[in-house]
């Protein structure tokens, strides 16, 4: 199948078989938009793609998004964000994605356009996006890791860091 291939028709390189989300091998438009926009979201958190491709997903080629597309975007990450950190979790209802999708974007419109006049989104403006969405996915990946906290020990000492909120307590 084509899935042996290295890259797609349009050149993009294809994520290693544990990134592969959706049934065709690459991102194009083959896949279901949704899946494009998760599998796009993973490859740059991950450091598989450039922040393009997330951006290439989500505006479909155009040079502006607005606020509803980088929704579906909040909304696409936070199901992927979801299933890494409990990959045996029922997907959730649309009801608690909302809420959470809700409060993300409350964060997320301050972060894109602090003054909300703005209706379109520029590439600039979506770069506020990624990193954002790569900040949140380094504090999830320790969770994931190690349960939210991990201890180190030296010379009898030990140090505790919650990887999420960053905190560091000592037991001396």
């Amino acid at each position: 199948p084509a899935s042996v291939s290295r890259s797609c028709d349009r050149g993009e390189r294809i994520a290693p078989p544990e990134l592969k989300m959706g049934a065709a091998g690459c991102g194009c438009e083959t896949q279901d938009g949704n899946v494009r926009i998760q599998r796009a979201t993973l490859e740059y958190c991950t450091g598989h793609c450039k922040l393009e491709k997330l951006w290439h997903a989500v505006s479909n080629d155009l040079q502006y998004i607005t606020m509803d597309d980088v929704r579906l975007a909040v909304h696409q990450a936070f199901l992927l964000f979801v299933h890494k950190r409990n990959p045996t979790a029922p997907k959730p209802t649309k009801e608690i994605t909302k809420q959470y999708v809700d409060d993300i974007m409350d964060e997320v419109k301050d972060i894109l356009d602090p003054s909300d006049e703005g209706k379109f989104i520029s590439f600039l403006d979506f770069e506020k996006y990624g990193k954002y969405i790569k900040r949140e996915w380094k504090m999830l990946t320790p969770m994931t890791a190690s349960k939210r906290t991990s201890a180190s020990s030296v010379e009898g000492k030990s140090v505790q860091i919650d990887a999420r909120n960053l905190s560091v307590s000592r037991s001396l």
